[in-house]
């Protein structure tokens, strides 16, 4: 969704509309026509920033779905960690609670909860 706003900006501003669209470019060359090799050479200024700009948004692109990945990754981790401590934790604590009340640990229990 960000890329694709980002791309309307571009297209928005006339200055940088060829960055993006195919026909934007084309258009742009084409009021320029080919006079001399100058122009020529803007021309191949033009390739060299449109290169440029789609290299980085590439690059770009890359760090976004490995910073997701990582996100991901975490998230599972996260949950990995909480649900196995659940499980401890609703197994054990039963556990604890009948030992608490055994006779010959019978004033533990007492003494937690005056605590």
């Amino acid at each position: 969704e960000r890329n694709k706003l980002q791309e309307e900006a571009y297209l928005r501003n006339p200055e940088t509309a060829y960055l993006v669209s195919n026909e934007k470019f084309d258009q742009k060359i084409e009021e320029m026509g080919i006079i001399g090799p100058e122009d020529a050479v803007t021309i191949a200024g033009m390739y060299a920033e449109r290169a440029a700009y789609q290299t980085k948004r590439w690059f770009m692109k890359k760090v976004q779905d490995l910073l997701e990945l990582i996100f991901h990754a975490a998230g599972l981790v996260i949950d990995t960690l909480r649900t196995f401590i659940l499980i401890v934790l609703s197994i054990l604590g039963p556990v604890v609670f009948g030992i608490a009340v055994w006779d010959g640990l019978s004033g533990s229990l007492t003494a937690w909860f005056s605590r």
